[in-house]
Parts: structure tokens; sequence; C-alpha cells
């Protein structure tokens, strides 16, 4: 059994390995080692092995430590290959027999926990550590270690190991991955270049003497500085200078620059051809790129750069329009083509018109508008012709004074010769005429009293208007009138007002004529607090109650007819009563507080409200009146 506890000593010494089965020859500024060079050992591998010490360079009796890590889980095998050529096996071995490890998680070798160590001892020189992960355990030659050899040498030397390797069945390489460390053991031999390029297969130059293809590596050259150059078919020539550093790889890995190779254009298309004004133009362009590289495709249209194969673009004005076209290959090759493309105008269109109101009334403004639309963009002019008067603009305003029908067309017009055009027919319906107010004065008016009727009227067709009174049976003429009543009474009347095209405005209404009376002069007092109006008696000299219980009377006048009308304030209304004292009549009921009443000429109650308004009462109408404002 063994003791874990137990600290074990394995003196080792390994040598690099950089190409299969196949030994170096020395060369000038080379340094002769012992050994084979093994590299490519394996295929592309979804194993991603690395392997590390903790230092590049190991004086004897050193203590090594070696660093492990495998982006996939599986079984590592860690071989030991001295600069004498023998090859050993690290791992497994006798105190450590698990090979199992885990993906992309760093191991230590010895671990920490382990019961040993690698300590440096002779021969002296270059080795190598070389780490195997595979899927399954056991893919690799492994000779059971005993408790004598717990680290059982595999080979005599690194071809036999080499050979050993090349066996290994193609179904066992897809399922393993290996990476490998170099050391040095005292002194090293001297120093690499590590020559890689993109793309592989490159013919490389070392100070001007053929080595290879890319990619590999040149061991052992003396410390100084060499020429790498690379040369591929195809590629531009690629050549360094390297300082070689004993002990060290010096790494050179340029990207190959193709030779730049112009690109051919197929053919070059722009559809349509000739375009409209606002359609869109497709710019095509196929190549070749001879270089292998990829092209790159640009555009100036018409000042404007665009990028692409195939590209879109659209003009607003007809014109004739210059591009010009680019195809770049990725190594620098360049070929032009340029050439011109014709835009032509379209004529505007008049998406709608619209005539509001349709149809309309005399003396009424008529809207006229229109909306188009140009293809190119281009500023628009409406000109419209209304009977005869050409007016500009998109929308216009227009008032028809006759009833009729209008005759209209409009032209719109993009500046480039091309006009669209519409017509049409408006109708403007008659007004009746409209009678504004109707005045009898005096009203109402005593017998042998000349009664003055004016009518106000207006027609929005400005046409000329007749007026025809028809007043207690007999008919007159005019827009004013004068009339005497030889007897008392009410008296129908009646105006008609023609506008000759069959528009007829009338009113009608009752006029009262009232006997004559004796003029007297009465003088009343309205008293508010006591609700009272009362009559001077001269005679007496005191006052005689016409009416009472009234709510705080205010104004008081008298009418034509000799009434008494009186503002009742606390009640909202004005009443009336006769001059004897007869019942109260409740003339009008009111929103406001009357103050003062007074009769005018033609009959009409004014009065005025504690709100500051004016009021006129005619023939049961009121009506507020509103002073006009000064200038």
């Amino acid at each position: 059994m063994v003791n874990n506890r137990s600290l074990i000593t394995w003196s080792l010494s390994l040598i690099l390995v950089l190409s299969l089965g196949l030994a170096v020859a020395g060369g000038e500024g080379e340094l002769n080692a012992k050994g084979v060079i093994v590299e490519e050992v394996v295929p592309e591998s979804e194993f991603n092995v690395t392997v590390s010490t903790d230092r590049t360079r190991y004086a004897i009796g050193e203590v090594l430590n070696i660093t492990v890590k495998s982006s996939k889980s599986g079984y590592l095998t860690l071989y030991d290959i001295q600069p004498d050529g023998k090859v050993n096996l690290l791992f497994p071995n006798r105190f450590h027999g698990d090979q199992k490890i885990q993906g992309d998680k760093t191991y230590r070798i010895p671990a920490p926990s382990d019961s040993f160590r690698f300590r440096v001892s002779p021969p002296r020189g270059r080795d190598i550590l070389w780490a195997v992960v595979s899927s399954e355990p056991g893919k690799f030659p492994l000779k059971q270690a005993t408790e004598d050899s717990p680290f059982p040498q595999m080979a005599k030397d690194a071809e036999e190991f080499a050979q050993n390797v090349k066996g290994v069945s193609v179904e066992q390489k897809q399922a393993w991955g290996a990476g490998y460390s170099v050391f040095y053991i005292g002194e090293p031999l001297g120093g690499h270049v590590h020559v890689t390029s993109y793309p592989r297969g490159a013919s490389i130059y070392l100070d001007g003497s053929y080595r290879g293809k890319s990619p590999m590596t040149i061991y052992d050259l003396k410390p100084g500085r060499y020429e790498i150059s690379l040369a591929k078919s195809g590629y531009q020539d690629y050549t360094s200078n390297v300082q070689v550093t004993s002990g060290t790889t010096t790494n050179v890995s340029p990207k190959l620059v193709p030779v730049a190779q112009d690109p051919k254009i197929n053919s070059v298309s722009v559809s349509p051809s000739p375009s409209n004004e606002g359609e869109s133009v497709t710019f095509s362009a196929r190549a070749t790129s001879l270089d292998g590289s990829p092209l790159t495709y640009t555009w100036e249209i018409d000042g404007t750069k665009y990028s692409g194969k195939d590209v879109r673009a659209s003009f607003d004005d007809n014109m004739q329009v210059n591009w010009y076209l680019q195809v770049k290959s990725g190594h620098g090759g360049i070929t032009e083509r340029n050439g011109s493309h014709n835009v032509e105008n379209l004529l505007p269109q008049i998406n709608s018109v619209k005539v509001t109101p349709e149809p309309s009334r005399e003396g009424e403004e008529v809207s006229f508008e229109a909306q188009a639309s140009d293809p190119g963009d281009d500023q628009l002019s409406y000109v419209w012709t209304v009977e005869g008067t050409q007016i500009s603009g998109r929308q216009v305003s227009l008032t028809f004074h006759d009833n009729g029908e209008v005759d209209w067309s409009l032209e719109v017009s993009d500046g480039d010769g091309g006009v669209a055009t519409r017509r049409g027919t408006h109708t403007v319906n008659n007004v009746v005429p409209t009678i504004h107010s109707v005045e009898i004065s005096p009203s109402p008016s005593t017998v042998g009293e000349n009664v003055s009727f004016i009518v106000q009227a207006s027609d929005p067709g400005r046409d000329t208007l007749s007026y025809t009174w028809e007043i207690g049976g007999t008919e007159y003429h005019g827009p004013k009138i004068g009339v005497p009543f030889a007897s008392p009474g009410q008296y129908n009347w009646s105006v008609r007002i023609s506008d000759g095209d069959s528009g007829v405005a009338s009113k009608s209404g009752l006029h009262r004529v009232n006997r004559a009376e004796p003029t007297t002069t009465d003088v009343y007092v309205s008293v508010p607090e006591e609700g009272k109006v009362m009559k001077a008696m001269y005679g007496i000299l005191g006052f005689k109650t016409v009416a009472r219980n009234l709510d705080h009377p205010y104004g008081i006048t008298c009418s034509p007819s000799g009434r008494l009308y009186i503002a009742e304030n606390g009640a909202n209304r004005i009443v009336a009563v006769g001059q004897g004292g007869s019942q109260v009549e409740v003339i009008k009921e009111l929103a406001e507080s009357p103050l003062s009443l007074t009769f005018g000429p033609s009959g009409d109650l004014f009065f005025t409200t504690d709100q500051g308004n004016i009021w006129r009462l005619s023939d049961g109408t009121l009506e507020k009146l509103v002073p006009e404002e000064s200038s």
C-alpha cells in the first residue's frame, strides 16, 4: 500500500517534439539537438488542450510545476520527452491514477494534495511536455506503473514514440486533442522561430534559403538577426527581420496581402429609363472579383453617394442626371463606369375641387378651393376664371349678387410647361328680401292725426325692390307713406316687398286710432315705500291715490291715449291704470327691475333698468337697445 503522505521526488528532462516522426537536419545557424520534431499530431479537434510550466528555464535540482487545461471534459495523459530522446509517462501514475478532468478548469500537476513532486535532474537541454486529452481512457499506449516505476518509460527515443502515436486509428484521432510546452534544463541550445501565415501554405525562406511551408517552426538558431521571407502565388511577398534570442521562440504570423486585380464590371442597368419625376429608379451593377476578394460598389448619383449592387433613387424635377460607379476589390483593385439618365416632366394632378356652399345664395360668400400635387414636387400656381374674371390662388372667395348659373375653370401649372385644367358650374339661388323694421308713428294715433308708415328692407342680390302697402283696405306704394285716419278703431295693415325674381317678403299688423281727447296737464307722484301712485289735486291742495298695493313703484308716464304706465321696480314688471284709478293691468313681466318710463313719437314704450340697459316695448315685443360706439 502506498503511503500518501510520503513525498516522492522524480528527476526528469524533456526534449521538444515538433513534427511527427521527422528528424531535423542541422543547417547553418542551427544547433544540433537529439530527438525528433513532432507537429500537428492531431487534426482539428473539439479538445483545445494547453500545458505550461511555471518557468521556461530550470537549474538542476529545482522543483517543476505543471498546469493543464482542456476546453472539453475528458481523460488526461501527460508525457515527458527528455533531451536524450527518452519518453516517460508522468500522468496518470502510481500516486494519482484518476485521469478524468473537467472542461475549462485548470489543473496543477502535481496538485498541492498529491504525495509527489517533480525535481529537475540531468541531462541538460531542451525538454517538452506533451498533454493529451481524449474522450475515453486508454487511447494511447500505457504501461502499468509499478511501485519501482511510478513514471514508466514509454519509449527509448522520441522516434519510437512518434511511430506509436502514428498507429492510433482515425476514429481515435477524432476523439482527442493535444498540446505541448517547452522548457530548458540549464542553458538553452539556441532560439526558435515559429512561422504561421494567413492563408497557410506559403514558402518560407530563412536568409534566402528555402525551409518549407507554413506553418512550421525553425528550431535551434544561433542568437542573432535573421530575415524571414514568405511567398505564395496570388499574394504579395512578405519579408521581415527577426531577432532570435537563446531559449525563446519568436513568432512570425503575417496576413498575406493578395495581389490586387481590378474587378470586371459585367453590366450596369438603369430602370426605368427614361423615368418620370418622382418615380423610383433602380441603378444595378454586376461585377466579378478577379482576385477572390469581396467587392464594394459605390455610386454617386446627382451628387449623392450610395452603396450596394442595387440602389434606388428618385428625382423631383425633370433633368439629366449624371451617375458614376466605382467597384473596388478588397485588395485595392478599382474599376469605374459613368453615364447619364433622363428624367421627364409629368403634368400636375388636380386631386379635388370644392365649392362651398354648393349651391349658394345671393349675397353669400362662396369659397373655391383646389388640392393639386406634382410628381416632381414643382411649385404649382393656381389660376381661376369665374364669369370672365381671373383670380390667382389655391383658395379664393367670391360673392354673387344675382341668382343664376356661374361658369368657372381652373388651371394648375408646374412652371415646366405642364398644365392641368378643371371646369364646372356653380348655382346661385335667389334670396327673398329681408324686412329689417316697420315703424308706425305715432302708434297708437288719434283721429285726424297723420300717421307715418316706414319699412326698412334689403336684398342680398341687390335687386330693385318694390313696396306695396295695404292699410284699411286702401293700397299704397313706396317704402315710406303717410296715412290720416278719420275715425277711431283698429286698422289692419300689411306690406309686401318684391325683388322681381319671385322673392317676396311681407309683414302685417294692427294700428289703433284713438279719439282725440282734450289735453290736460296732470301731475302724478310715486311713493315707492307705500306702494302708491298719487295724483295731485290742485283744488284741494292735496293728493288722490290712483293706484295702491304696488311693489316699489318708480317711474311714471302717460301713453298717448291717456293711460298711466308705472315701473313696478320691486315686482320686475310694467303695469298700467286708467287716470281715474281703474284696476291695475300687467303690461310686461321683466327679468330686470324697471326704473324710468317714456313713450316715443311712434307710440313705443321706452324704459331703463337697474342693469343699465335701455329697452323698447312695441306691440308686446321687447327689444334691448344698444347704443353705437363712438369712433
